[in-house]
């Protein structure tokens, strides 16, 4: 593995290193509520790395958001055990994994693009109750990340 991963979100690639595609698999709740539950998937995919092959690096969420990605097809083939197989077949032994949680300053954030916004009362009020209900998914798992370096 190269040291071009980004640890943190945002960072640049370093002087002298080639960006090459990194394959990606994401899945992300949007907008709250939350349908899908992701903790469980969380904890599933993680026992599964547990006992592969596999050596898991705990990457930061949209960490890799700077370096060209290639993404997997979650709509069509959401089975992360496909991703993974892609994976091993490709020869690889790294796995990125990230999570994200969901937090109360996206509700805030969203509040403030509302009142911003040229809405209706009515639109207003049903904005600021889902908003509300949203709330409730504060510390959620919100956002998973697999990904392998292919060169």
């Amino acid at each position: 593995m190269q040291e071009h991963l980004a640890k943190g979100k945002g960072q640049a690639v370093p002087r002298g290193v080639h960006s090459l595609p990194v394959l990606f698999w994401s899945c992300e709740t949007e907008p709250p509520p939350v349908d899908l539950n992701l903790e469980t998937l969380k904890t599933e995919i993680l026992d599964f790395l547990a006992v592969s092959e596999f050596a898991v690096f705990r990457s930061h969420a949209g960490g890799l958001d700077a370096l060209p990605v290639i993404t997997w097809d979650v709509e069509r083939f959401p089975d992360y055990r496909m991703f993974l197989e892609t994976a091993q077949k490709a020869g690889q032994h790294l796995i990125l994994f990230a999570s994200r949680e969901f937090e109360e300053s996206e509700v805030d954030e969203a509040l403030e693009e509302m009142q911003e916004a040229e809405l209706t009362r009515d639109e207003a009020r049903g904005f600021e109750k889902r908003l509300r209900d949203a709330r409730r998914h504060v510390g959620v798992t919100c956002s998973l990340e697999l990904a392998f370096d292919y060169n």
